[in-house]
């Protein structure tokens, strides 16, 4: 599991070289014709990876940063289904790599 932080560089997808505060900050517009056209937060790149991506996953803290960058900034019902289930998964791996369980 990769947790990214503002300042990862995206190594895959359409937006490859570029940090995850790059990508929040372009976020929410796709080309269309000679236009930039604006799409639903549910629909984001963001949410995408989250969702798709099985070893990308970002902190609260980090959901709390980007919401200071762009104000109306949400996740999916699905993208939060997905990060729930990823926390699991790091604090499993992490209480077995130090035995807290025995």
């Amino acid at each position: 599991m990769k947790l990214y932080n503002l300042n990862t560089v995206f190594n895959f997808g359409k937006h490859k070289g570029k940090t995850l505060q790059e990508i929040v900050e372009i976020e929410n517009y796709v080309p269309w014709g000679n236009e930039l056209v604006k799409v639903r937060d549910e629909n984001s790149y963001l949410n995408w990876c989250i969702i798709k991506i099985e070893d990308f996953c970002i902190s609260n803290h980090v959901i709390e940063k980007i919401k200071h960058i762009k104000p109306g900034f949400y996740l999916s019902d699905d993208a939060k289904s997905s990060l729930k289930l990823k926390y699991e998964i790091i604090i499993d791996t992490y209480n077995q790599k130090n035995n807290f369980y025995g």
